[in-house]
């Protein structure tokens, strides 16, 4: 059977090409795109109507092409949507599809009103706007003809900007008016809600209906604990006392938005559903249980594309469950923007499934990295607070989110997964690094360091350490080889060595990746603050001499590798 769908979108401009899945998802930081990617994919879908308030098309920036899977034949679109069955001929004599596509509201006189972009009719509608169609190959302006009249019939948007409007009640429209909205064409098809009461009894606790009994002629959306009676009662018994319950408008933005977004990705029957930031007014919990609902519930032949800031959200969606697609069936697409040039990326879901999978990256916050415009991995809480604070009191006009990974192991793993993520990646490490040629060796390739003038840098200065500590003989205070890396990283090392760390620092600070060169966290305040082996103490002192020390923080050299670190376009 014949199925409307999106074949491809050419996104951004890299111009990826990206082939919808059951469901899409657009991730990344404000300001990239995603919203006007959605409302692009909307104004193509409709046939390029009018946009509210102005007299011409949305202009393409984020989708550079669009391409659909088109009918054969007439028969096909009557078999697949019963299309002469949805084709209505209003009170004003003019035939209309009878459906409905948000694109925006406007106040006229004082009276908000929604933009209805259907093309009418007055007589033959068939050989108007669909049998050409059928004249192949197909016009550009063949398919923008028949999408202007039947284009609302294949898709749904649900945007910030109407989704609390929803919840005021609507007027309720019938299949021979002027326009519609989505609380008219859900009364019709199921006014109970009754796939919608499980879960927000269970969320929310509470229960919803549709009615038009108390305000003659507008649909609203009522409020109970428990409707179960409601729906098991005669509809003439049922609305006698409708009165009882209160409006979903009087519940919170979360309960509202819930209901909406609902409605249009799961009870709404069309084949392509735009669903802009579902998780807005949710608690945590509340988005990831929505991201689990939607795919696991998700229409067999339907696309859902989203635009989501939400990390719990995200994380519903990718969650194993019983019933839940196949990654497959997911796209994940993050969308970034440097100097006003757009790039988007296809992030494979396996890959973020790998990442949930290690138990300490699971329970860092580096899913919050893919909607921050950069991130810095770190490999402590310590050096997260430490290097957080410090940026902020000496680095100025730029913005980094820092990532702590909870261990120096899963540094490179976090780089990897943020690097073909296409998010601005560094990296902060402490001199240790160079006691471990592998891990060194993996950081150094991400970074696109050059490795071969460094390959024997880690048996130098571990050799050069060596003989100092044999040097020196016994004594109590007799540092062991680890110790050496932690303070005075210098001290025993040729002057050779000094200069090829001296290189590797600045190389790697030129790549993203910031080396401490005098050993670890703790010896970054020296001389203002002297190193310790005890670090909860230590770093409390830190803390406090950056937010409300007199010192000069200028003239450490932790603040000039940082200023280096970020000196990079970008920022």
């Amino acid at each position: 059977m014949y199925h409307f769908k999106i074949d491809e979108m050419i996104v951004g401009d890299n111009r990826l090409s990206v082939e919808p899945s059951q469901i899409t998802v657009l991730i990344g930081s404000n300001n990239v795109g995603k919203s006007r990617l959605l409302k692009e994919i909307r104004s193509r879908v409709l046939g390029g109507p009018n946009e509210v308030g102005t007299n011409a098309p949305l202009q393409p920036i984020m989708l550079n092409g669009i391409s659909f899977n088109l009918p054969d034949s007439y028969d096909e679109l009557e078999e697949s949507y019963g299309l002469s069955k949805r084709v209505k001929r209003g009170r004003d004599g003019n035939y209309r599809i009878d459906a409905f596509c948000d694109t925006g509201i406007y106040v006229d006189k004082n009276v908000i009103s929604r933009n209805d972009c259907r093309t009418a009719y007055f007589d033959d509608w068939k050989g108007g706007a669909v049998d050409c169609l059928f004249d192949k190959p197909v016009s550009e302006s063949s398919l923008k003809q028949f999408l202007q009249f039947a284009g609302s019939m294949f898709v749904s948007f649900v945007g910030t900007d109407t989704r609390l409007l929803v919840s005021a009640g609507d007027q309720y429209l019938g299949s021979l008016d002027w326009g519609s909205n989505l609380l008219s064409a859900t009364y019709r098809s199921d006014p109970c809600l009754t796939g919608l009461s499980e879960h927000i009894k269970r969320l929310f606790s509470k229960d919803a209906v549709l009615e038009i009994e108390t305000m003659g002629g507008v649909v609203q959306p009522r409020v109970s604990d428990d409707f179960s009676d409601y729906r098991c009662a005669s509809r003439e018994d049922a609305g006698s006392n409708m009165d009882d319950y209160g409006p979903l408008s009087d519940e919170g933005d979360g309960l509202r938005g819930f209901v909406a977004v609902y409605i249009a990705a799961l009870m709404d029957n069309r084949p392509i559903v735009l669903i802009d930031e579902p998780e807005a007014f949710l608690h945590p919990y509340q988005a990831r249980e929505l991201g689990k609902l939607i795919r696991q519930h998700c229409r067999e032949n339907s696309q859902i594309v989203i635009s989501t800031h939400s990390v719990h959200f995200l994380s519903g969606l990718l969650d194993a469950s019983p019933g839940a697609p196949d990654s497959e069936d997911l796209s994940i697409i993050h969308l970034s923007r440097i100097n006003d040039i757009t790039s988007a990326e296809k992030l494979e879901p396996e890959d973020m499934l790998k990442v949930m999978a290690s138990p300490l990256l699971r329970h860092s916050s580096i899913m919050d990295g893919l909607f921050a415009p950069s991130v810095t991995v770190v490999e402590s809480e310590a050096d997260e607070l430490f290097f957080r604070l410090l940026f902020d009191k000496t680095v100025c006009g730029a913005e980094t989110l820092f990532i702590n990974v909870h261990s120096k192991d899963r540094i490179r793993d976090a780089v990897d997964f943020y690097q073909r993520a296409n998010v601005a990646c560094y990296a902060i490490t402490d001199f240790d690094i160079l006691n471990d040629w592998r891990k060194l060796q993996k950081l150094l390739q991400l970074f696109e360091v050059s490795e071969d003038e460094f390959r024997e840098l880690p048996r130098q200065i571990k050799e050069e350490y060596q003989r100092r500590l044999d040097s020196e003989g016994e004594t109590p205070e007799k540092e062991t080889l680890r110790g050496c890396y932690k303070k005075e990283t210098h001290k025993g090392l040729s002057d050779q060595t000094i200069d090829q760390i001296k290189r590797l620092r600045k190389e790697s600070l030129s790549k993203r990746m910031l080396i401490i060169g005098s050993g670890e966290l703790e010896t970054t305040l020296e001389p203002l603050k002297p190193y310790s082996t005890n670090k909860s103490s230590w770093i409390e002192d830190a803390l406090d001499e950056i937010c409300n020390g007199e010192n000069d923080l200028s003239q450490l050299q932790i603040v000039s590798d940082l200023k280096s670190l970020y000196g990079k376009p970008g920022f």
